[in-house]
């Protein structure tokens, strides 16, 4: 179980956030006041405007004439959809992106009034209809969000980080894995879907940050312990919900952490690296730097990525022997069995370790033969002596 808030604080540094003090924090009790018809700073009735007001330019001989001014439409009054005002602010609607945008903020911004347990479930469900439809939209929707730390109610962003995180990791695990691993413009099917085993971590990154802003949450309630902020009191049974919403998210943590049928998940990377031996190799070394760079004492979280790294070069080893390159397939050997090592320092009880060490012993009888095969081949041999050679005549 997460018992700080690292993970939520530096996915937020990464993004150009950071904790900032807030008007919030030393708020008194009060009860909120309703939103009223007259105001008229509500993003969502713009002030009009005129040519006149534009100024004028050498190319306008003379002003046109200001429109008839129109009253401005007022939106229903809606207990769950109430007017935003700037100390408030609400998950914005993305042009473009569908009914399934649409109803990601609906829901979003219903769970800001309500925020119950259902509500909060209800919109990361919305978020992973749209990623699935949309991956980009639900990003986009994301930055948006953090983009407003400085602006909204801490109480409301942690809690809105922590929907939208939710969405991106749950949607990318039911999902699958991709092969690319640094860059979205990769457009290849995903792979083991669902295996629920997320290679290269993208999943993962993503629940640990929902996670990791709840307890965030958490923290910021037992620091307002008896205030009222935003119409919801600061007391234990707000507290239990959020206790109950992180505990959810970690359910879906501790399927990534194993146990897995590693053993057909393993033959599917060795097909999948038959048939696009370049991109794994690309992606490979790509998922090898991000764990050599990680900054994290989530030792879980390490653990499970040096088993990927692992699981990725026993299957080049493999690969390798296959082709009477035993050889460079006894280098690959060397590194999966170092990231393996690894994964046992830090998560020693990790139930895939097993599975792991069974495939490490028997590639290494395969990749012994293929060594003998490769030394005596006369074109093939690490010495690259010719069989024209009068020396093996």
């Amino acid at each position: 179980m997460l018992n700080d808030s690292s993970i939520f604080s530096s996915v937020l540094e990464t993004s150009g956030g950071g904790r900032k003090p807030s008007p919030w924090d030393n708020q008194k009790p009060q009860q909120p006041e309703a939103p009223t018809k007259s105001d008229a700073a509500s993003p969502w009735r713009p002030a009009p405007s005129s040519p006149d007001q534009r100024g004028d330019a050498p190319w306008r001989s003379a002003p046109r004439p200001a429109p008839p001014l129109e009253r401005p439409r007022q939106p229903k009054d809606d207990p769950l959809n109430p007017i935003p005002t700037g100390d408030s602010p609400n998950l914005p609607s993305r042009s473009g992106a569908g009914r399934s945008s649409e109803a990601l903020v609906n829901a979003f911004n219903r769970d800001k009034v309500t925020r119950s347990e259902y509500s909060f479930y209800e919109a990361v469900e919305k978020g992973i209809q749209l990623g699935k439809e949309n991956e980009t939209a639900l990003e986009l929707h994301m930055r948006d969000w953090l983009g407003k730390q400085s602006t909204a109610n801490p109480l409301s962003f942690m809690r809105g980080t922590a929907i939208l995180a939710a969405a991106l990791g749950e949607f990318r695990l039911e999902e699958g894995s991709r092969i690319d691993l640094s860059s979205h413009a990769d457009k290849k099917p995903r792979i083991l879907k669902g295996y629920d085993y997320d290679f290269g971590g993208e999943a993962n990154t993503w629940l640990r940050m929902s996670a990791g802003s709840l307890v965030e949450a958490q923290q910021y309630v037992r620091g307002h312990k008896d205030l009222i902020i935003e119409g919801q009191a600061m007391d234990d049974a707000y507290l239990g919900q959020l206790k109950n919403l992180q505990s959810k998210i970690e359910k879906s943590l501790d399927n990534i952490y194993g146990p897995h049928d590693i053993d057909s998940i393993y033959e599917v990377i060795k097909t999948e690296l038959r048939s696009n031996s370049g991109d794994w190799q690309k992606g490979l070394v790509r998922l090898k730097y991000q764990l050599d760079t990680l900054k994290t004492n989530d030792s879980r979280f390490l653990a499970k990525s040096a088993r990927d790294v692992a699981l990725g070069f026993y299957a080049e080893a493999d690969y390798m022997s296959t082709r009477d390159n035993g050889e460079e397939a006894r280098i690959m050997y060397q590194a999966a069995d170092q990231y393996l090592a690894m994964s046992k320092r830090f998560d020693g009880a990790a139930p895939d370790n097993i599975a792991l060490q069974e495939i490490s012993s028997k590639l290494k009888e395969r990749i012994q033969k293929s060594i003998d095969n490769q030394w005596s081949d006369p074109f093939n041999n690490p010495l690259e002596i010719p069989k024209t050679n009068p020396l093996l005549v």
